[in-house]
């Protein structure tokens, strides 16, 4: 893992830590006076309880608040988690756990194999107990029963049972566990187990483990390599408290010096390309806090704008690298800014001939709006020369134009002029965004009350609506006749340039 680490943050200097339990906030310190910026944790604890009070979290959370940017596998149990309601249809004291008649949640378990199960609900009055059977060896007709946790509850104590088995037999084998509702009120029981095959009945939604359920950390779950396909054992959200997790998700089952394909199978492989990407991140802009960098790896993944609980916000992408410019930092486009100067759409502000100012509030030109999308699409070579008479041939922006005449994104302000020095407005801008994107037709109206349809940019308008790169200067308006400042310009080119 800490190979996957280096082969996506090569410079990174890495620390490999272990730690005995009893000695994790002296880990914690320590990492801190050694100024660790990322810490990549592909573990879980199968202990309780869940609902993010798990002991390990004053110390996780100790270290976020003092700047480590704490990447958490999700784990994967996905397919090894049950959560239902204590239904008892035939009163003998047993949950059925699939709500009718099915006392037993059955499970394989390789020869010598060791599995961990932990069983939690929603009420510590309720007493519930976790038995383990032999499915294949009957007593009276029977499963056989192999061990039980049954610690009292209702009295202060914590609403979990944990069990620990081995298959002590030569050859695979098959067992199931139960659930005793010992007394008191119906309650919603989380079950998990680890070490073991899938179980025969299971759901995946809110399934990530300790310490991935986290709030503050950064939970990443696995995709195939290949398929970019969420893989099936890979930990859902969202947590207990509801918020959406994971964050990201990233490849596994990838090619290591040491092993190869299914031998890396699981979010911990998953967890470690995300820390590396933390640190190329971190490494760029080393005052990024955790949250920051959360945000940024979110803003740029592949499903930034449609999020769930399966993937978070999708398969992470290191995209652009936040820009040197700490004068933007907390500015509403800040990551429109970035993009804007790391992918070289813009390298500066006219106005100043300071290097990286970046005057977010000016308002836009002509000439300047031509370059910057010019720039976006890589600067193409045009073909052909516009015949413009206020664009000099020499001109910075000449090129620009000459390509956005013969795409016939622009068709001058007059028939023999382009007014290079003419601010932008958000009518106009639309236009051209909407020419630079081929001018797609059959947007739905935009309904925007300053938008009438008989409007020059009105389809344009429409297509930005429904393409989600605008969503009106407020909910009912666009504000057609408003000039356009660099900070909106980048905003509308970045949204502009996801949909490529």
């Amino acid at each position: 893992m800490a190979e996957i680490v280096h082969d996506v943050a090569p410079d990174a200097k890495l620390v490999l830590v272990t730690f005995n339990d009893n000695y994790m906030d002296e880990m914690v310190t320590w990492l801190l006076a050694n100024e660790v910026d990322v810490v990549s944790m592909s573990l879980e604890w199968t202990d309780g309880p869940l609902d993010g009070t798990h002991w390990s979290s004053e110390h996780i959370q100790r270290g976020i608040d003092a700047g480590i940017t704490w990447v958490v596998a999700a784990g994967n149990s996905a397919k090894r988690h049950h959560v239902g309601t204590t239904v008892d249809n035939d009163g003998d004291g047993w949950v059925e756990l699939d709500s009718l008649s099915t006392e037993f949640n059955e499970f394989h378990m390789a020869a010598g194999a060791i599995a961990d199960l932990l069983l939690t609900w929603d009420d510590a009055t309720t007493d519930l107990d976790l038995c383990v059977f032999d499915m294949e060896t009957l007593t009276e007709g029977e499963p056989t029963e192999v061990d039980c946790a049954a610690g009292p509850q209702g009295g202060a104590e914590l609403a979990i049972e944990t069990l620990t088995i081995t298959n002590t037999s030569d050859a695979s084998r098959r067992f199931g566990y139960s659930i005793d509702h010992f007394s008191g009120d119906e309650v919603i029981y989380d079950t998990r187990i680890w070490g073991s095959g899938y179980l025969q009945f299971w759901n995946p939604a809110a399934s990530i483990g300790v310490p991935a359920n986290m709030t503050d950390v950064l939970t990443v779950g696995a995709v195939a390599w290949d398929t970019l396909e969420l893989q099936e054992y890979s930990g859902w959200g969202p947590n207990m408290q509801g918020v959406l997790k994971p964050d990201v998700v990233a490849p596994d089952q990838i090619t290591t010096s040491q092993w190869a394909g299914v031998s890396n199978t699981g979010t911990s492989y998953a967890a470690p390309h995300v820390a590396g990407i933390a640190a190329l991140m971190i490494g760029a802009m080393p005052d990024l806090t955790p949250a920051q960098v959360k945000q940024r790896l979110k803003d740029r993944a592949s499903q930034a704008d449609s999020p769930d609980h399966r993937q978070g916000w999708g398969i992470v992408a290191l995209g652009t690298l936040p820009s040197n410019i700490v004068a933007i930092r907390g500015h509403w486009a800040e990551t429109a800014i970035d993009w804007a100067f790391t992918t070289a759409v813009t390298s500066g502000c006219p106005t100043d001939g300071e290097p990286d100012s970046t005057c977010p509030e000016l308002r836009v030109t002509r000439d300047e709006m031509a370059e910057f999308m010019w720039n976006s699409k890589g600067e193409p070579t045009p073909t052909t020369t516009a015949t413009f008479e206020d664009v000099p041939a020499g001109a910075t922006y000449a090129t620009a134009v000459d390509w956005l005449a013969e795409q016939k994104v622009t068709l001058g302000c007059t028939t023999t002029t382009y007014c290079p020095d003419g601010t932008v407005t958000r009518a106009e801008m639309a236009t051209f965004l909407w020419r630079l994107e081929g001018s797609p037709a059959g947007s739905a109206p935009a309904g925007f009350t300053d938008v009438s349809a008989d409007f020059f940019a009105s389809d344009a308008v429409d297509w930005l609506l429904a393409s989600g790169v605008t969503n009106g200067c407020t909910t009912v308006n666009y504000c057609p006749q408003g000039l356009v400042s660099r900070a909106e310009m980048f905003t509308f080119l970045r949204r502009v340039d996801a949909l490529d």
